[in-house]
């Protein structure tokens, strides 16, 4: 889940974003440590190589629209390679406020924690029958910008009836009618994010 925010920095609010954003980042790698994501435990462990295109996935993985449209920029890699992943919310990583995509992509890395490939959503979506209602989980990627020039990444949800993977909107974007003016897409501290390890 998360919402959108306006907010018109000023020289001062710029500066202790910043300071904060460092000592965020400083004091989380200090308390888990560098090697967090080596010590870390998968979450759950996907394959690739099973497919080679979307039309080959079962319909039992819903591929919304948006996610499709998305995933169709991706060859699905051949190779039968292991992908460890891990599932790690905001808070965990030490914004308990809330944080935009690129905060939280900077105290990921700063942990050891590496972004997703776009195929993995379909895999660990065949594998990840047990999340629950209404539950949105975003998959940590390299952003991709759609026609209307925002920033999106993949996501995995359960409605009640069928288990998805559609796309969201992820990264901060620079406003159409005042450029200095920013609309951040912040996630609550409870949203949850996948890396890889």
């Amino acid at each position: 889940m998360s919402w959108k925010i306006k907010y018109k920095p000023t020289n001062n609010t710029y500066v202790m974003k910043k300071f904060i954003i460092f000592f965020m980042l400083f004091s989380t790698a200090l308390f888990l440590g560098q090697s967090f994501a080596q010590q870390a435990e998968a979450w759950k462990t996907i394959q690739h190589g099973k497919y080679i295109s979307l039309s080959q996935i079962p319909s039992t993985v819903k591929i919304m629209d948006w996610g499709a449209e998305m995933l169709s920029g991706y060859p699905f890699p051949k190779t039968k390679d292991l992908v460890n992943l891990v599932k790690i919310s905001v808070k965990d990583l030490g914004f308990k406020n809330g944080a935009n995509y690129i905060e939280i992509y900077e105290v990921a890395t700063k942990l050891g924690l590496k972004l997703c490939h776009p195929i993995d959503a379909v895999y660990l979506r065949e594998i990840y029958m047990e999340q629950t209602e209404n539950e949105r989980l975003y998959l940590a990627m390299e952003p991709i910008t759609d026609k209307t020039g925002e920033k999106d990444v993949l996501s995995l949800g359960h409605n009640g009836t069928d288990f998805w993977v559609n796309g969201a909107i992820a990264k901060d974007m620079p406003s159409k009618n005042v450029p200095e003016e920013k609309t951040y897409v912040v996630f609550n501290p409870g949203t949850w994010f996948v890396f890889r390890i």
